[in-house]
């Protein structure tokens, strides 16, 4: 009897010692809230190389863990000049909406692979200053 008990009290002692053994990480991971703001440069890339000119703003709210509040600002204006058309298309855009980010980060990390949703509007008009009609039969 004497040998069950102190095989008890053994076991307790060892599980009590390996307990206050257990150190807590002192590396603190804080997530970051906030605003984000960009550019999309794709529309500078391409009034390079044709008849355009944009710009686009972009800015996204942190407001929970994986879920971002998105909004976008633009301008666009492309000018078409071929043999049977010289037109102009211009015009305004925002829009609005959610993003959800389905990467599962590492800590410390911020990276984004997001599904998401937008309401968008948006005033565009356009000019058409020649047109030429095609006619396949000349005669």
């Amino acid at each position: 009897m004497l040998r069950f008990f102190t095989s008890i009290i053994f076991i307790f002692f060892f599980l009590s010692k390996n307990n206050s053994q257990i150190v807590k990480d002192s590396i603190e991971i804080k997530n970051k809230y906030g605003i984000r703001l960009g550019i999309d440069i794709s529309k500078q890339i391409r009034m390079l190389t044709e008849e355009y000119n944009g710009l686009s703003l972009y800015g996204d709210i942190k407001i929970k863990e994986r879920l971002f509040i998105v909004g976008e600002l633009g301008r666009d204006t492309k000018k078409i000049i071929n043999n049977n058309l010289n037109s102009e298309f211009s015009g305004n855009y925002i829009k609005a909406g959610i993003n959800y980010n389905l990467y599962n980060n590492l800590p410390g990390l911020n990276n984004e692979i997001y599904i998401g949703f937008r309401l968008a509007i948006s005033k565009f008009e356009s000019q058409i200053f020649q047109y030429n009609i095609y006619n396949k039969d000349q005669f």
